[in-house]
């Protein structure tokens, strides 16, 4: 049975590859880029691809994994697909046949593949489980710290309490940075309990808590920001407080997809997700 077909173009190649799919019949096609394809001879630096179905090889639309674990990539299904896929031998038989041509002698030598070591790591499946779960349980933990501050604020604008104080001569600078400052402090109290049971409890025991700290504080003030943000949008103290909880959840929503989506997002995608008043 001849189980090898010619053919003029890559086109062409693709179509007929399509057609063999369907009954499982094909396994890989080799496309030459030659500098003149009506000339017989082979040029001394030769060009080609390997065209193979996607289940039977890595893929190449991403660099790295999607949630990224310690460890090497030595999964014999998920991360071996260039050796039980075929692609290496293929590679091995073209690289053979083009260098016989060229030097007019066959090679006897033998193939040996083996993976590149990998360093020690600490595989623990509950830190991996924290490290995709924490934003949303951190979202959770200051919802009702964030339906209070925006509860506060309106409740002084429902009151008349902003205007009261400007006639006395406060600026609104001032104001703002009281709030702030008012804010901020149960944030920060609350990131550092949260960073000794993190730390002392030995969940988190290579990371530097000054560090996670830092970020804890950031994500603690662009929450404050969005605070007022949602703020300026509601009259009613009590309104603003049940519709401000749900609004600062929802907004974290977007976070979630563009994590699944990830593969997907272009680069104006990537900065409008970035730009956005997202907690």
């Amino acid at each position: 049975m001849d189980k090898l077909e010619g053919l003029e173009s890559e086109g062409q190649l693709v179509q007929r590859a399509l057609e063999l799919l369907e009954d499982r019949q094909f396994w890989a096609g080799v496309v030459f880029l030659l500098p003149n394809s009506s000339s017989p001879e082979l040029p001394p630096h030769v060009q080609y691809k390997i065209r193979m179905d996607i289940d039977d090889v890595t893929r190449t639309n991403k660099i790295k994994d999607r949630f990224w674990d310690p460890g090497p990539a030595a999964d014999p299904f998920s991360d071996m697909r260039y050796v039980w896929g075929g692609f290496v031998y293929v590679q091995d038989l073209v690289e053979r046949a083009v260098t016989t041509v060229l030097t007019g002698a066959s090679q006897t030598i033998g193939l040996y593949v083996q993976q590149m070591p990998y360093p020690c790591y600490v595989d623990d499946v509950f830190l991996r489980v924290l490290n995709r779960s924490l934003p949303l349980f951190m979202t959770l933990a200051w919802i009702y710290s964030v339906a209070m501050i925006i509860k506060g604020v309106v409740y002084e604008k429902e009151a008349r309490l902003k205007e009261t104080m400007r006639i006395m001569g406060l600026s609104s600078g001032t104001l703002w940075l009281s709030w702030f400052i008012s804010s901020l402090v149960p944030f920060l109290v609350s990131a550092a309990l949260l960073i000794a049971l993190l730390k002392w409890g030995d969940i988190l025991p290579y990371s530097d808590p000054s560090v996670v700290f830092f970020f804890l504080s950031a994500f603690a003030t662009a929450t404050i920001m969005q605070c007022f943000l949602i703020s300026t949008f509601f009259s009613k103290a009590n309104l603003s407080a049940a519709c401000g909880g749900l609004i600062y959840f929802s907004l974290y929503l977007p976070y979630v997809l563009c994590v699944a989506w990830r593969d997907r997002l272009t680069s104006t995608h990537r900065i409008l997700a970035v730009s956005a008043p997202l907690p």
